[in-house]
């Protein structure tokens, strides 16, 4: 399995975190569990096809090109046989602001491209698979987001919205999900009630949910470099009321309580160690974007 990271124009990274090709040969189905990523992803697949479902439910055939809404729970990916795709991973206001679109009913769900995109993305989509390689995707990418970029009007409807959603999303990222509605509304000078409707509408989730998950993310990024980490520094760090909180937000998020994925890191650490080329490849990046 190949994973190339890639970073959007400058212009985009407001919108859009980055680009993710994904290559890989399952001879036999491989079940992948993904963890929510801090905001939504457009998926297209080049080559084969995948099952998508919450974890420990039933499995859904994916549209050749569709729309991730915001995960906040767990689900699994099975891919097999060959499987080739391209993916935008916005940041959490990225599809409000590029596709004017609210992802409110797309929690945790999907919708194809078709009924979600206008005819640009659409029609980058199906040419996709043409393009010499990712960077040259990446590329195509970067030309039709902004295009709409510079096509958004000054004082578009939900400017306001947006406003506000994107500096609460750069106070909860900065907290590492450690703050309060009150203080984000008071930091934000307007009204927690404000806040709360702007938010929802920029973003699609509550912002309870949203702290929730940066709280998790980062947790995840601080086991991931501090493998040694004791259980009570974790949970104090990160203000969890005590170490069964933690448990259940890697069970809700992770699928598996932090004890088990510590394993796993370590396994993983062990493989790459001794050589194993069974392990998925790092990739080839166009410049890592910061944790």
């Amino acid at each position: 399995m190949r994973v190339t990271f890639l970073l959007p124009h400058p212009a985009l990274r407001p919108h859009v975190a980055r680009y993710i090709a994904l290559d890989a040969h399952c001879p036999s189905p491989l079940e992948q569990r993904v963890a929510p990523s801090g905001g939504p992803v457009l998926v297209v697949l080049l080559e084969g096809r995948q099952q998508a479902g919450c974890l420990h439910g039933p499995l859904s055939p994916m549209p050749p090109a569709y729309l991730l809404g915001h995960l906040d729970r767990a689900a699994l990916n099975v891919l097999a046989g060959r499987i080739r795709s391209f993916m935008i991973q916005f940041t959490p206001t990225g599809v409000y602001s590029l596709l004017r679109l609210s992802v409110r009913e797309l929690t945790d769900k999907c919708a194809g491209l078709g009924t979600v995109a206008g005819p640009d993305l659409q029609e980058w989509a199906a040419t996709l698979a043409e393009a010499p390689d990712d960077a040259a995707r990446a590329v195509a990418a970067d030309g039709v987001l902004l295009r709409r970029l510079l096509a958004t009007p000054r004082r578009a409807p939900g400017r306001r919205a947006l406003a506000a959603a994107t500096a609460a999303c750069g106070l909860i990222a900065e907290a590492e999900g450690c703050i309060r509605v009150e203080a984000l509304a008071a930091q934000l000078y307007t009204t927690p009630r404000t806040l709360l409707r702007h938010f929802e509408e920029a973003v699609g989730i509550p912002v309870r949910s949203a702290t929730r998950i940066s709280r998790f993310l980062a947790t995840r990024r601080y086991l991931e470099r501090h493998p040694r980490a004791p259980w009570s520094e974790v949970v104090f760090r990160f203000g969890y009321s005590d170490q069964s909180h933690l448990i259940r937000d890697f069970q809700r998020y992770c699928g598996e309580p932090p004890s088990v994925f510590r394993a796993r890191q370590d396994e993983a650490r062990l493989l790459t160690l001794v050589g194993r080329e069974a392990l998925p490849e790092p990739g080839s990046y166009r410049g890592e974007p910061e944790a």
